[in-house]
C-alpha cells in the first residue's frame, strides 16, 4: 500500500496533496450546486459587489505572504467516503474546485507538467468517458 493509499479518518486533518493524490477520488455528488464562485456577490465590507473567488485568492496570498512557511487551514471540507477512495463532497466544493482550478493553470505554466499526477490519474487520462 502506497503512503497516500489510506483510509480517510473523521475529524481529522489532510493536505491538498493528501486527498488529490493516490487512488483517492474527489466526487461532486448531484446534489451539489455548479461552481458559482465565478459570480459576483454583495460583499457588505467593501459596500459593492465581488466575485467570491477573488476574496478567496487575496486571502490565500496574503496568508502566504504573510506566513510563507505555515500551514494553512482551509476550514472544514464535509464529506463521506463511498466507495474506498471516493470522497463525496457535502461542503467545501467551492474551494476545493478554487484550488483545483489554480493547481491545473499553474500545471499548465510549467515547462514539465509537475502537478500533473495530482490533476488526473493515469486511469482516467486514458479513459474516454
Amino acid at each position: 500500500m502506497k503512503a497516500n493509499d489510506f483510509k480517510l479518518e473523521s475529524g481529522q486533518e489532510y493536505t491538498l496533496k493528501q486527498l488529490f493524490n493516490g487512488k483517492n477520488k474527489i466526487v461532486i455528488p448531484d446534489l451539489q450546486r455548479d461552481y458559482c464562485w465565478g459570480d459576483k456577490a454583495w460583499n457588505k465590507d467593501a459596500d459593492n459587489y465581488t466575485e467570491l473567488v477573488s476574496g478567496f485568492i487575496d486571502n490565500l496570498i496574503s496568508s502566504f505572504n504573510e506566513k510563507p512557511n505555515d500551514n494553512l487551514t482551509l476550514g472544514l471540507i464535509y464529506g463521506y467516503e463511498n466507495p474506498h477512495f471516493s470522497i463525496q463532497l457535502c461542503d467545501g466544493q467551492q474551494r476545493l474546485t478554487t484550488l483545483f482550478l489554480l493547481i491545473g493553470i499553474i500545471n499548465r505554466n510549467t515547462e514539465n507538467n509537475f502537478f500533473k499526477d495530482i490533476l488526473i490519474s493515469e486511469a482516467e487520462l486514458k479513459d474516454d468517458r
